[in-house]
């Protein structure tokens, strides 16, 4: 297997008096501990050293920066070592730190935090053209050409692969060598039932299209064999999320019977607090509902308006143009069913939390727009409870493209138009997944055959009832 990324500084790497520092604090550690310990630490080290900070530089924003998504247990262990190193720094401390506004801000920080794992070569050209300002007139021109969430993606691909590298000891840079190293790690991860070659295809495009732009006078030419390979192996491998699917029936039938059960019980009771538990429930039903029905992406779902999005009759839904990958205006009817369990949660669930003038159709328990990601996380923990499988409104939409390409193959396009793919090809991907399910179909159906023939046999073998036996007559009465 190939080697995996280090992330933290080797103790025997540590400078000299830190490592003395450090046997001495932490000398009673138990053998649980001091792995972890010493792990934590070496994180420190490494983050320090890429940022060009002394170790022993400790600031509240310097701790929250480096512990952010790491976890629980090693962000822990990474503040206890510190203040155990350096007892005077305010290792504890927290800084109060607005949640980001939007998808722009988000990235903005994101890209900030990551800066020390862009390669070497790459930072001074490529950090300016991501620059987020605010006005989008002022951005960058990655941030013009690509939407917030392709280039996060993008992003994350890169940072990926230069941790690799550095943990392998390689050159943080995109050439034959080390692009091979790293597919060879991931054929091991793939061989292990870990990735997909969906997930490396991601990869390797990620890298070409970052590649074209921090430096075009160098030929890339060479990655595209890479990617035409994956693009033929992927849709041989459907993703682990399209594994996971149930049947679109039961989905629906979730969502209907979601949304009664919450009704129910905001009507039958008085209370605030019984009623917003109703409200989560029929949200959350309501958001299954709308995407079954007209699978839009979670962002577009979350940012659903009731002055924007619907006509006033609910007929209708509506999406702008900068909501839709194609960016076209998108229009889209209401069935009778959605419509009238719409009108449940806006005319009953919605108003128990609602603030004058919020527009906004899915709310939170305190009246404020709900955000992508608890609505998100909401559809996944219901359908867990109910299917013991976790079904993500991403996840949603490959149920619906594999159920259109299953049941009518030759009408496979209409996943294209539904779902708003960018290309036709994409489509292609669910396929294979769609094969997997008629099989499987197939399959239950023949062992149920085989159930039945085999009773069948078992019936005949019975031995045949014996007759009734024939009646008898009363004894006569003897005459006296």
């Amino acid at each position: 297997m190939g080697r995996r990324p280090t992330l933290s500084l080797p103790i025997h790497q540590w400078p000299a008096p830190l490592r003395a520092r450090f046997l001495g604090v932490f000398c009673a550690a138990t053998p649980a501990q001091y792995p972890r310990l010493t792990q934590a630490f070496g994180r420190w080290l490494l983050a320090a050293e890429a940022e060009g900070e002394p170790p022993e530089h400790v600031t509240p924003e310097l701790v929250a920066s480096r512990t952010d998504g790491l976890r629980r247990e090693m962000a822990s262990a990474m503040r206890q070592v510190l203040q155990g190193l350096f007892p005077d720094a305010r290792v504890f401390a927290r800084t109060e730190k607005a949640p980001p506004r939007n998808k722009r801000e988000k990235l903005l920080r994101t890209i900030e935090r990551n800066a020390h794992r862009f390669p070497a070569g790459w930072r001074d050209v490529i950090l300016p053209r991501l620059h987020i300002g605010a006005d989008e007139l002022e951005d960058g021109i990655l941030v013009r050409a690509w939407a917030v969430g392709t280039l996060d993606k993008l992003l994350h691909s890169l940072w990926g692969f230069t941790d690799y590298c550095r943990g392998a000891g390689l050159p943080e840079e995109i050439n034959r060598t080390t692009l091979r190293a790293r597919l060879a790690e991931r054929q091991a991860l793939f061989e292990a039932g870990c990735v997909v070659p969906a997930t490396m295809l991601r990869e390797v495009e990620s890298l070409y299209a970052l590649a074209k732009v921090a430096e075009p006078d160098r030929d890339w030419s060479w990655m595209r064999p890479t990617i035409n390979v994956f693009k033929k192996i992927a849709p041989l491998y459907p993703s682990r999320a399209n594994g996971r699917l149930v049947e679109l029936t039961a989905l629906k039938t979730l969502a209907t019977e979601t949304g009664e059960v919450a009704l129910r019980a905001h009507r039958r009771t008085r209370s605030h607090k019984a009623r917003i538990t109703a409200m989560a429930g029929a949200r959350t039903g309501l958001a299954i509902a709308l995407l079954v029905n007209s699978p839009i992406r979670v962002g577009s779902l979350a940012g659903l308006d009731l002055q924007h999005s619907f006509d006033p009759s609910f007929t209708t839904m509506f999406l702008s143009a900068n909501e839709t990958k194609d960016r076209k205006r998108d229009v889209r009817r209401v069935p009778p069913e959605l419509r009238r369990q719409l009108l449940d949660y806006v005319e009953h669930h919605r108003a128990v939390v609602a603030h004058p003038g919020e527009t906004h159709l899915f709310l939170s328990d305190v009246g404020e727009a709900l955000t992508t990601d608890a609505l998100s996380t909401s559809i996944g923990d219901l359908t867990e409870r109910h299917f013991k499988i976790r079904v993500t409104p991403h996840v949603i939409r490959n149920i619906i493209a594999s159920f259109i390409v299953s049941e009518a193959p030759n009408e496979a396009g209409l996943a294209t138009t539904i779902l708003k793919h960018r290309q036709p090809g994409i489509t292609e991907t669910y396929r294979a997944n769609a094969d997997q399910i008629k099989a499987s179909r197939r399959l239950g159906q023949a062992t149920e055959s085989a159930a039945r023939a085999v009773a069948k046999p078992e019936a005949r073998s019975k031995p045949p009832r014996r007759p009734p036996p024939p009646k008898r007559s009363p004894p006569r009465r003897r005459s006296s």
